[in-house]
C-alpha cells in the first residue's frame, strides 16, 4: 500500500469486468485475488523486461500462462501482456493499464528476452 496513491486507478484491455476501471488500491487486491484459475491450471508468469519509458512512467512486459495436466483436456494458453504504471511527482503509483498482446501460443520467455527493445519494453517482433 505504501507504494500506491489513494486515487489509484486500476484498468485492462481484456473483455471482462477488469474492463471497467477498477478505483483504489484495496478493490484492486480484492479483485486480483478473486482472479482464480480453476481446476488443477497451474498459472506461470515471467517478467520479460521492465523499465522507465517515459517521465513518470514504467512498464513491464510479461508472459503469463497456465498449463492443464487433466487427463481430459489437455492445454495450454500463454498470454504476452504489458502494464504501465503512471506515478505522481511524489513517485506513488496512480494508474496501472494492463494490455494483452498476444492472446496466445506467445513465445518464449527467452526469444522474446533475445529480441526485446529495452527502452520501449517491447519485442522487436510486435514493433
Amino acid at each position: 500500500p505504501s507504494y500506491f496513491s489513494d486515487g489509484f486507478v486500476y484498468q485492462s484491455d481484456e473483455d471482462g469486468a477488469a474492463n471497467v476501471p477498477i478505483k483504489g488500491y484495496e478493490a484492486y487486491c480484492r479483485w486480483v485475488n478473486n482472479q482464480r484459475y480453476s481446476g488443477d491450471n497451474k498459472p506461470q508468469c515471467d517478467l520479460i523486461c521492465c523499465s522507465v519509458t517515459a517521465q513518470s512512467t514504467i512498464t513491464a512486459l510479461w508472459r503469463l500462462g497456465y498449463a492443464s495436466s487433466s487427463n481430459d483436456e489437455k492445454r495450454s494458453k500463454v498470454y504476452l501482456s504489458t502494464f504501465t504504471t503512471s506515478n505522481d511527482q511524489g513517485g506513488l503509483v496512480i494508474s496501472q493499464k494492463d494490455k494483452v498482446l498476444i492472446e496466445k501460443n506467445a513465445p518464449s520467455g527467452d526469444d522474446l528476452r533475445a529480441k526485446c527493445n529495452w527502452y520501449s519494453c517491447m519485442p522487436e517482433i510486435l514493433l
